[in-house]
């Protein structure tokens, strides 16, 4: 960028010009008055003074628009005519900081008196001033000292460039880009239709901000705050339109209603290095054309040798040949620029800062005991710093002691009071070189005032009891989690937890709570669901809340996530019982976090180190100004975070900070885990410091974060990105550090950049490899197709205790509601069985499984994808869907216990996982895979069709169905068979889970035959007919049946014939069979029975006791008994084809 040539001219300077503008109201059209203006400028000039006729008309009356070359402060003038016909006497106009004077005069107020007139000079715009435009055209122009303006038709431009992004309040904007330029600098046009007069305090609501990258928002000139074109800037005509003409200069915040001066000025100038100074000219310089004509001097007038020079540009890089004092004040003059004092500036971004000034004591802050409580504060920049205590806790409470604080090494000031109470407040005061004086909280404050604006010193006792940190956990794998908010958790009125208790630490804790309609609520919720650790939403002292305001349900601004940090090592206080009472805040977190230990629900604490709430306020800018954060080359903030600042971890007490920082909350509060949010933007070595320090407490405390590549200005291969994940994995003695894994996320559900995209469970095509690869860990492949990808580089685990898997989770919208508004044809059931297939992938992949609280419940915000501030009725929990939607809490319960049990779905190692894990298909929207482990095969499938679909490569087998259409069947598991040569089939949208049985009680089964079976002689007899055997694995085995024995049909007797058949795991079923062969029977016609008589009748029965009614009863007899036994067989085949 520096080597880019600038658009406009380098003049040696440029005057300024001053503004005044004039509005007459008169009494009558004939009053052909105009403006008489005199003055002196701020060098003390005269201008001629002389007579101005009116400019122009608007809706109000007269206007003179008038331009006067040269620097006021005021004008004096009279509304006159050339001939002295005035309208009162002299008046004057007072210049604003813009460089505009605007005055009304109203003419039709008072009877025209001439001088004698005696009608004020209004400064404001008076009640009736209203005037309208069609058109409003705004001319912009811009001066930077690089050149780098963006300008749409230069093609040969390839960096990006500044541009405007402008705005009103009846217009939502858009750029604003350069297309001329003049001596003074670039200019933009663009204009804009319906606009009303308006005026909040000088400001109109056109706004405007300079942004770097034209759409890529990467930094913004000078801050982040909305700059608005000044009300007098607007000038509107008779026509009904408007114009505005503004100036804009590179750095400074002020948007200009007459031309600044470009004059050879020095701008500024700072300690910017050890023994460097650094000064910032108006125009460019070579190192030739300062010799001899730059000198510094100290506070005390003494010169200070100069060693070297160097020009950068506008830059001038003054060396000095001793070490400076960073407390010190020193003053730069170079010829025909002027002269700047300099303090302490980059210089403390600097690595020898660092190394000279790093403090390694673990006693910052307040140390209290009954005797006597020590303070100490890192400031190695401040002239003077002194201890501030208070004669109450109350926010505006008067000073009681003001103490000098004494100067230690390393930049450390210290200062002990005797017998100071508990509960006292304190801050500091802090003056620098420049006569600037801070007033700040305790960076390293434990207790704060309500709203945090001032620090507190609590005693032991006060601070109460965590009491001791729970059993080492075991692998990061063996969690589950769930994300909660303390407010959300118990606010929603009908929750049943006790109303003093709603939104609070403590009402997380209340147990035995139901809602009205019996739905169980809170603290027994959670632990029935099994999860092992809870991922709370900031906790810690955050700025967005008010917290004396009124914290009721649904309040107005009662309700934010939290992510704005204000006081790191200090617990939130409107989640206390009294945010007034220091102690409350503190003794309470506490009981909840033991509370949550006591049922076995461990505490991940939400961590927010990469950006605070407001930098220029915070403690971090107040005790060393420009040290805790990143700044770009033009000195500006850094804003990767997207909330305005971010945080320098790499600098040694910022990362002494986190480290210090994290482990007093383990410490101090037993806190099981750490979530970084926007992990991303610190530095690897920060990172492996804290691991490092918690494995000192406890190497099973989980550190997870958010991995995204979101850094412009840190070496990336420094940074705690995804790719990046194996530099701080474990080492075998810990558990790493873990990333949330968004390319499961968004595999399962569809983009969370856009409401309508579907993923794997709502239809997507071609997402199944994406999902198995999320399976087996995320495996780092560097020749794979299919990868876990951030976006601009593969993401590098080092083993599956790295990754994170979620479908849902605080940010974007919930699954719930990006299902239904992904796929809004669906109806309620369908939805919900998409939401369990999700639920299942998140639970039985390779990984941490992690969820939003309530999600199992199909929790909805309305759609709303950043529901931060939206109030309680889109975050509160309502319990009433957990009864709602128990079948769906009731199926996550059993997932739950499914990982649990099946230990191949919780490795670490990728090897073990390679060697546990085989993935069988992962096409036609279906994912299956076996995993073994000690406890037994299971088979895991994701069906994501609307319709069943047949999984090839289950091997043929019994299985335990565990889980199945949208059921976990705990003990009372289902059996299934999957026979030889076919295929299991699975059930629509939904996961099933089937565990290898033992097939030693399926044995084969003989159909076709009775035990007895009776022929008459001479018939013919075929032993096989209608004889079959089948395996509910092997299937029909009736070729394979072996009969012993034979029947001879032609010679009367009984036959013995056993039957055997033996399926593939040897099991054999026999069945013994007897064959009745019996002669033929003669039956007596009925003339010859009629003719015999009684006699022969009775003869004949006791001959052939088989024959007559007694061979049908026995015929039917045996019909009944075959019927039976087919019955049976036939019941018995069915069932065994149903399980």
């Amino acid at each position: 960028m520096s080597e880019q040539a600038a658009t406009v001219g380098n003049p040696e300077s440029i005057g300024a010009k001053t503004r005044l503008v004039v509005h007459y109201k008169p009494s009558s059209a004939s009053d052909n008055r105009g403006v008489y203006v005199w003055g002196t400028d701020v060098n003390g000039g005269n201008m001629d003074a002389k007579h101005h006729a009116f400019t122009g008309t608007d809706c109000w009356g007269k206007v003179a628009v008038l331009n006067f070359d040269g620097k006021y402060d005021k004008f004096g003038f009279l509304v006159t005519t050339s001939d002295w016909n005035k309208y009162g006497a002299d008046r004057s106009a007072t210049v604003s900081a813009d460089g505009t004077a605007e005055v009304w005069i109203d003419g039709t107020k008072y009877p025209d008196q001439g001088e004698a007139t005696t009608v004020e000079t209004l400064d404001s715009a008076p009640a009736d001033y209203a005037c309208k435009a069609n058109t409003v055209k705004v001319k912009v122009h811009y001066n930077r000292d690089d050149g780098l303006y963006y300008n749409a038709e230069d093609t040969s431009t390839t960096v990006p460039q500044w541009d405007i992004w402008t705005w009103a309040s009846n217009w939502n904007g858009g750029a604003a880009t350069f297309t001329t330029h003049d001596d003074w600098g670039e200019i933009a046009e663009y204009s804009f239709t319906n606009y009303t007069y308006y005026n909040n305090d000088g400001a109109s609501d056109i706004g405007m901000l300079r942004r770097y990258g034209k759409d890529a928002w990467k930094a913004k000139d000078p801050d982040d705050a909305d700059h608005r074109i000044p009300s007098n800037a607007l000038v509107f005509d008779a026509d009904g339109n408007a114009s505005a003409e503004v100036w804009l200069l590179g750095g400074d915040a002020t948007v200009y209603t007459s031309r600044p001066s470009l004059g050879a000025t020095m701008k500024s100038a700072e300690i910017s290095g050890t023994n460097q100074l650094s000064a910032k000219l108006s125009k460019k310089v070579s190192t030739d054309d300062l010799k001899g004509k730059v000198t510094v001097t100290d506070a005390d007038g003494k010169a200070v040798d100069v060693k070297s020079l160097k020009a950068d540009g506008t830059k001038v890089i003054i060396t000095a040949d001793k070490d400076l004092d960073v407390r010190g004040k020193y003053t730069v003059e170079i010829k025909g620029f002027g002269s700047q004092n300099a303090i302490a500036g980059s210089v403390v971004r600097t690595d020898a800062f660092d190394r000279k000034y790093a403090y390694s004591g673990e006693d910052l802050g307040a140390t209290f005991t009954k005797k006597q409580t020590g303070f100490k504060v890192w400031a190695p920049t401040a002239a003077k710093v002194e201890l501030i205590t208070y004669k109450s806790v109350d926010p505006n409470a008067e000073i009681d002691q003001t103490i000098d604080m004494t100067s230690e090494s390393k930049g450390v000031w210290s200062a002990t009071v005797k017998k100071l109470a508990s509960g006292t407040a304190y801050s500091y005061r802090l003056t620098f070189a420049d006569g600037t004086v801070n007033t700040s909280a305790d960076p390293y404050a434990t207790a704060a005032v309500a709203n945090g604006e001032r620090s507190v010193v609590l005693s032991k006792k006060a601070m109460g009891k965590a009491g001791k940190r729970m059993p080492a956990f075991g692998k990061t794998t063996d969690a589950s989690i769930a994300e909660m908010n303390i407010r959300d958790f118990s606010i929603n009125p009908a929750s049943g937890i006790s109303a003093d208790k709603q939104g609070k630490y403590l009402g997380v804790v209340e147990s035995g709570t139901k809602t009205a309609k019996g739905a169980t609520s809170g603290l027994d919720y959670l632990k029935s669901l099994g999860v092992t650790h809870v991922q709370i939403m900031p906790m810690y002292d955050y700025g967005s809340v008010n917290e004396t305001g009124d914290l009721s349900y649904n309040a107005d601004g009662a309700q934010n996530w939290g992510y704005d940090p204000e006081n790191y090592n200090v617990p939130e206080g409107s989640y206390s019982s009294d945010p007034s009472n220091p102690s409350s805040r503190v003794t309470e977190m506490k009981q909840m976090v033991k509370g949550l230990h006591k049922n076995d629900i461990r505490v991940i604490m939400d961590v927010v180190y990469n950006h605070v709430y407001n930098a220029a306020n915070h403690s971090f800018n107040k005790t060393v100004p420009g040290y805790y954060f990143r700044y770009d080359d033009n000195g500006s903030l850094v804003n990767d975070s997207g909330c305005g600042n971010d945080t320098a971890s790499e600098r040694a007490m910022m990362r002494k900070y986190i480290v210090d920082s994290v482990t007093y909350w383990a410490k101090n509060y037993n806190v099981d885990g750490f979530r970084f949010d926007l992990m991303g933007l610190i530095d690897t070595k920060t990172m492996q410091e804290v691991r490092a320090a918690l494995d000192k407490i406890d190497p099973s405390i989980i550190v997870l974060g958010e991995g995204w590549d979101m850094n412009s200005t840190m070496d990336k291969s420094e940074m705690t990105i995804q790719p990046n994940a194996y530099q701080v994995a474990s080492d075998g003695t810990n558990n790493g550090i873990a990333f949330f894994n968004d390319s499961i996320r968004d595999g399962l559900k569809g983009s969370v950049f856009s409401d309508t995209d579907t993923g794997f469970v709502s239809g997507k095509a071609d997402q199944e490899s994406l999902i198995a690869h999320n399976v087996l860990g995320c495996q780092y492949d560097a020749d794979a197709i299919t990868t876990c990808w951030n976006g601009n580089a593969q993401d590098h685990y080092a083993d599956a205790g790295q990754v994170v898997n979620y479908a849902e989770i605080h940010d974007n919208m919930t699954l719930y509601d990006k299902l239904r508004k992904s796929v809004p044809t669906d109806d309620e059931a369908t939805t919900e069985a998409r939401a369990k297939l999700a639920d299942s992938v998140v639970y039985l992949s390779e990984g941490i499984p992690a969820t939003q609280l309530g999600q199992e419940f199909l929790r909805t915000k309305g759609g709303n994808g950043n529901s931060y501030n939206a109030g309680d009725a889109a975050n509160a929990i309502d319990w009433n869907r957990a009864a709602q939607y128990a079948d769906s809490v009731d199926y996550v319960k059993g997932l739950i216990k499914l990982r649990k049990q099946i230990k191949a779905l919780r490795l670490t190692n990728y090897d073990d996982i390679n060697d546990s894990v085989t993935m069988l298909k992962s096409d036609e929207g279906v994912v299956a895979y076996q995993a073994k482990d000690s406890s037994g095969t299971y088979m895991v499938i994701f069906n994501a069709n609307n319709e069943p679909a047949a999984v090839e490569g289950i091997g043929a087998g019994k299985y335990n169905v565990l889980a199945g259409d949208g059921t976990v069947y705990d003990e009372n598991a289902k059996d299934a068979f999957v026979r030889k040569g076919s295929t299991y089939t699975a059930g629509a949208l939904s996961a099933t889970v089937l565990k290898v049985a033992s097939a030693d009680d399926v044995v084969p089964i003989i159909s076709g035959m009775t035990e007895s079976t009776t022929i008459t002689v001479g018939s013919k007899f075929d032993s096989m007919a209608g004889v079959t055997a089948d395996d509910s694995i092997d299937g029909d085995l009736t070729d394979g049946i072996k009969v012993e024995g034979t029947v001879d049909a032609g010679k009367v007797g009984d036959y013995k014939l056993v039957y055997s058949v033996s399926n593939s795991r040897g099991k054999t079923t026999t069945f013994t069979r007897t064959v009745h062969v019996q002669k033929k029977v003669v039956v007596p016609t009925a003339e010859a029975n009629a003719a015999s008589g009684k006699k022969n009748e009775n003869a004949s029965r006791a001959q052939s006791p088989a024959t007559g009614s007694n061979v049908m009863g026995l015929a039917l007899a045996i019909a009944a008994l075959v019927i039976a036994a087919g019955a049976l067989i036939v019941s018995h085949r069915k069932e065994v084809s149903n399980r």
